[in-house]
């Protein structure tokens, strides 16, 4: 026990330390994200603001336009008709690059130049290239630099692993001078799924916001020094601040499935079908979500949603201020979470019966994962329960390990006792004796056999006892397996000596027959003994058997502390008597007559074949003589 608190210590640490190392990569991420969308898709509805409002160009739209990209004196119309509705911000997530479509403008690029002059907080989209290096020239980047983020920190936990541009695409000329910038770059994740927008990327020295981000600029209205971007942490925009992970990246929020957020098709704006209330006050973004030209993205809710939807549901979380805080914060937190879990296992050591440490079991697996869930519901926190999840079943594992041990080694011990203790109880009482059940002591009818070596005692005094202990040994071993056969018990031995008793644990109709038939197996089986007896000196040696049945007191001899199974009585008297008068009738067994006649009626003649009767004995110490009937090996 004393080991334990270092190794889960230990444990511990090097968990921690595998987190600080491992987190974000290979398998440990992959479990992170997928138990992240799970606490996603089992957290509460959550309903989006009313500050957002989505305007698709849909499969009607795109067949009512003709063509893709859609005319720039259609954009230009779209414009219009979204300031005249009362739209407070307009973002476009098309990539304008070319002043003309392919297909040709009846007036290339100057109505829509003209309807971004007159329309409310413009932002047009552009994007990064990280492959290939691309021209820009230089009102473009006086156009970036006028959409940089003023103000920027940077955190000494951020981490650059997107790295720098090789280029930007940005609007044809002048739009990028009359609209406020956003790039629409998003990198998916290596299972396909969308879960960080970069809410800002570095180029050339400066850091450009997302589109959602410089539409919620638009709409705050926000002076440049409310707007600080602090590299690593978070996102200052006014009153809201956004954590960032260290890489920079702004958890998405997802909301739910396609259609979540309010969306109308273009062609109804352009036809007059399209009620303006909806659109006044809002943002208004404008994208693609037309069979072939749409672009989509998976979330935990759904794997294909429009992009635009994507930077709705992102721009509603900075107006809204519910983020998903995966910030270095949090990886404090997971690691006092690792350490929760860690020190939990430890119930596992707890005294309590194996069903219930079961359930424990199983509830304390599924605590990191409850914790992650509460937390993302109610406090918007993204927890990373993988490791708190191992460090639980490493140490209840090894607890219960070590429970298992322990119990292990108890119950070798517990064998090993019983092994011990099993020499000095006769068989047929272990079970009894190990389940707790004493031997009562009683009155009973049973059969008891003494049987006695005849010149043992003068013999042994010629031999050493170390040579005459293995000749004991055997003998002993030959009386144990005659009584194990017939379903005797040995009471006791002295000397050479032994006392047996038939009727235990219950008496039964057939002790009597077992008797006999004991003694008759252990004058067979006493030549061979004798004659290796012989070979070791001891020759001469002749058993002898009495045998009586009848009611005798069964119980214990002893102080207390240690006792010894006995049977008591005229019965055990008269036994041990016969199997003494077998020297003077020149017999080898004497069985009383209750004996025989019980058997004889039980089993029938044949039972008791080769038993002649005798005369009544006079047994020392009787009043009366004994019926008795012998029996010799021959």
């Amino acid at each position: 026990m004393r080991l334990i608190g270092p190794a889960v210590l230990a444990f511990l640490l090097a968990l921690a330390g595998s987190y600080v190392r491992w987190q974000d990569s290979g398998v440990f991420r992959e479990l992170d994200y997928a138990t992240f969308d799970w606490r996603l898709r089992l957290r509460p509805p959550v309903a989006p603001g009313d500050q957002v409002v989505i305007l698709v160009i849909d499969d009607a739209t795109l067949q009512r336009l003709g063509h893709w990209p859609p005319p720039r004196a259609e954009l230009a119309a779209t414009l219009e008709a979204l300031g005249e509705a009362g739209a407070a911000v307009i973002a476009l997530d098309l990539l304008l690059l070319e002043e003309a479509t392919p297909a040709g403008d009846a007036d290339p690029g100057h109505t829509l130049v003209t309807a971004l002059h007159r329309s409310p907080k413009p932002v047009l989209a552009m994007a990064f290239g990280f492959a290939e290096p691309a021209d820009i020239t230089l009102a473009d980047r006086l156009a970036l630099a006028s959409n940089a983020i003023p103000i920027v920190r940077t955190s000494p936990d951020a981490v650059d692993l997107l790295g720098e541009p090789a280029g930007a695409y940005l609007p044809f000329a002048p739009l990028g001078e009359i609209a406020a910038l956003g790039h629409v770059n998003v990198f998916v994740e290596p299972d396909g799924e969308l879960r960080f927008l970069a809410p800002a990327i570095r180029f050339d020295g400066a850091w450009h916001p997302s589109l959602p981000v410089q539409a919620a600029i638009r709409l705050l209205d926000l002076p440049r020094d409310a707007i600080v971007l602090d590299v690593g942490r978070s996102l200052r925009l006014g009153d809201v601040t956004a954590p960032l992970d260290r890489q920079s990246r702004l958890v998405l929020d997802p909301y739910g499935p396609p259609g979540t957020f309010p969306q109308h098709s273009l062609i109804d704006l352009l036809d007059g079908r399209l009620d303006p209330s909806l659109l006044a006050g809002r943002v208004v973004l404008v994208g693609a979500t037309a069979t072939g030209v749409r672009d989509r993205f998976g979330t935990a809710f759904h794997p294909q949603v429009p992009g635009v939807e994507i930077f709705a549901n992102a721009l509603d979380n900075l107006l809204t201020g519910r983020f998903i805080d995966r910030s270095t914060d949090v990886r404090h937190l997971d690691l006092a979470l690792i350490a929760l879990g860690t020190a939990s296992g430890l119930l596992m050591l707890a005294p309590l019966p194996a069903p219930v440490l079961i359930l424990i079991a199983g509830l304390l697996v599924a605590l990191p994962f409850a914790i992650g869930a509460v937390a993302l519901a109610f406090w918007g926190l993204w927890l990373n329960v993988v490791f708190a999840t191992l460090g639980v079943v490493g140490t209840a594992g090894t607890a219960l390990a070590w429970r298992a041990f322990r119990l292990y080694r108890r119950s070798r011990r517990s064998e090993a006792r019983s092994r011990h203790l099993e020499r000095y109880v006769p068989s047929l009482l272990r079970d009894r004796t190990a389940e707790g059940a004493a031997l009562v002591e009683r009155s009973q009818l049973a059969a008891i056999l003494f049987c006695d070596l005849e010149g043992f005692t003068r013999a042994a005094e010629t031999i050493d006892p170390d040579r005459l202990q293995p000749l004991l040994q055997s003998y002993y071993a030959l009386v144990e397996k005659a009584a194990s056969a017939t379903s005797g018990v040995v009471a006791g031995f002295s000397g050479d000596g032994a006392m047996l008793i038939f009727g235990l644990p219950e008496p039964a109709a057939d002790d009597p027959a077992r008797a006999i038939q004991c003694g008759k197996t252990l004058l067979q089986a006493i030549p061979a003994w004798q004659k290796e007896a012989e070979a070791a000196g001891l020759g001469g040696l002749r058993l002898h058997v009495g045998i009586n049945y009848g009611r005798v007191r069964i119980g214990h001899v002893g102080g207390g502390d240690q006792v010894q199974l006995t049977a008591n009585g005229d019965v055990v008297n008269v036994a041990s008597r016969l199997q003494a008068m077998t020297r003077e009738t020149k017999t080898d067994m004497l069985v009383a007559a209750t004996a025989v006649e019980t058997t004889r009626a039980q089993q029938g003649d044949a039972a008791t074949e080769g038993l002649t009767p005798l005369p009544p004995l006079q047994l020392r110490g009787r009043a009366t003589k004994v019926a008795v009937w012998a029996w010799s090996a021959g």
